[in-house]
């Protein structure tokens, strides 16, 4: 048999190949990560659990640029988390939360984007809600920055994208720790 892993924790790892010596993965990208098929520019939410370790980075769904998207941005030495919308480079949500616990070890956020319903869900809590605003257009890609810049460095352990929004009980469900 060749070609196998063995795990030492109990959780599954990816496999890098080192051909004899030590590496560490570096940077995770996320290439093909959709078309405008995929992400619905109406509705939907984008989830994310994830720990923040370098200070300043975004997870975002947009069209490639800055004028139509839905991003998280989270600033580690602030405890904060940002939901920015924008539809034709007009902001339509731009709150910032602060947490009263530290972002760097394990978060549960999930960005709720609906015309006039947006919300913010943290670790089980709707933490912020605007009831007014349209949505993005034309939303073809998930990226770890805004067009490359501020890209997001930490341990994700997992990022969905529904598109259709949830209710209120099933985002609760789905960001509590």
């Amino acid at each position: 048999c060749t070609g196998f892993q063995i795990e030492q924790g109990s959780y599954s790892t990816s496999y890098i190949p080192t051909n004899g010596t030590t590496s560490t993965r570096n940077i995770e990208e996320c290439e093909d990560s959709g078309n405008t098929d995929v992400f619905n520019d109406n509705e939907g939410v984008l989830f994310v659990e994830i720990g923040v370790e370098v200070d300043n980075g975004f997870i975002s769904l947009n069209n490639g640029g800055t004028a139509n998207r839905v991003s998280i941005y989270f600033n580690k030495t602030n405890k904060t988390i940002r939901p920015i919308i924008s539809k034709n480079a007009v902001s339509q949500m731009d709150i910032t939360y602060t947490s009263p616990t530290s972002i760097s070890d394990n978060v549960k956020v999930a960005l709720k984007y609906k015309e006039n319903d947006f919300a913010l869900w943290v670790n089980g809590v709707e933490v912020l809600t605007d009831s007014s605003g349209l949505t993005p257009i034309g939303l073809s890609r998930c990226d770890f920055s805004i067009n490359g810049i501020l890209p997001f460095y930490g341990k994700c352990k997992d990022l969905r994208y529904y598109d259709t929004v949830l209710t209120d009980a099933e985002l609760q469900e789905l960001t509590t720790l």
